[in-house]
C-alpha cells in the first residue's frame, strides 16, 4: 500500500507530530490533514531559509508550540492569527496562546506552576507538549475548533504539570 492509502485509514491518523520543516514533513501534515488528523508543529527554530517552508506548512496545522527563547520574533513577523491555535512557551514565566478560531488577535497568558528544588529543565518543553497532546487525544475530537477556551486551557495547565514534574528528574527522558 502506499504511504496515503495507509494514512487514510483514520484510525492510524488522528494526530500527526512534526518538529522539522522539510519537503517531506509538508507533504505528510498534507496527507494526515486531508485524512482528518490534527497535525501539531513544534519547531525549535525558524530560519530565514526555511520561512518558505513554514509558510507552505502554514495551511495544514492545527497547533503550533514554540519556546520565545528560540523564536522571539514569531509575535511580531505572525502579528495576526495565523494557525488555529498558537501556543508560544516562556519557561518559567508561564505561557501565552492565541486561539484563532475566536479570530483573536489578543494572546492570552497563564502563569507557571512555582517549582522549588529544580534539578534539571532538559525536556520540559517536550514534556509539555506530550502533555497537551496526551489530553486533547482523551478529549477525542475531531477539530480543534471543537474546544473551548477552558478546555484549551485545562490541556495546557495539563501539559505544563508534567513540563513541570520532569524538572526534578536529571535529563530529559528523567522522568520516565
Amino acid at each position: 500500500k502506499s504511504i496515503a492509502e495507509l494514512i487514510q485509514k483514520k484510525s492510524q491518523c488522528d494526530f500527526f507530530y512534526i518538529d522539522r520543516l522539510s519537503r517531506s514533513s509538508i507533504e505528510l501534515a498534507k496527507l494526515y490533514k486531508e485524512a482528518g488528523a490534527i497535525v501539531f508543529f513544534e519547531p525549535s527554530s525558524l530560519k530565514p531559509d526555511k520561512i518558505h517552508l513554514f509558510n507552505e506548512l502554514i495551511e495544514f496545522i492545527d497547533i503550533i508550540k514554540f519556546s520565545v527563547d528560540r523564536i522571539p520574533d514569531y509575535k511580531v513577523v505572525y502579528a495576526s492569527g495565523i494557525i488555529p491555535l498558537e501556543i508560544e512557551t516562556l519557561g518559567g514565566n508561564g505561557v501565552n496562546y492565541r486561539f484563532n478560531i475566536e479570530k483573536q488577535v489578543k494572546w492570552n497568558h497563564i502563569s507557571s506552576y512555582h517549582v522549588e528544588n529544580i534539578i534539571d529543565t532538559a525536556g520540559a518543553g517536550d514534556w509539555t507538549s506530550a502533555g497537551i497532546i496526551k489530553f486533547l487525544t482523551n478529549l477525542n475530537v475531531d477539530s480543534i475548533s471543537a474546544l473551548s477556551k477552558s478546555s484549551i486551557e485545562s490541556m495546557i495547565l495539563y501539559g505544563q504539570a508534567l513540563g513541570a514534574i520532569s524538572c526534578f528528574y536529571k535529563g530529559a527522558r528523567g522522568m520516565m
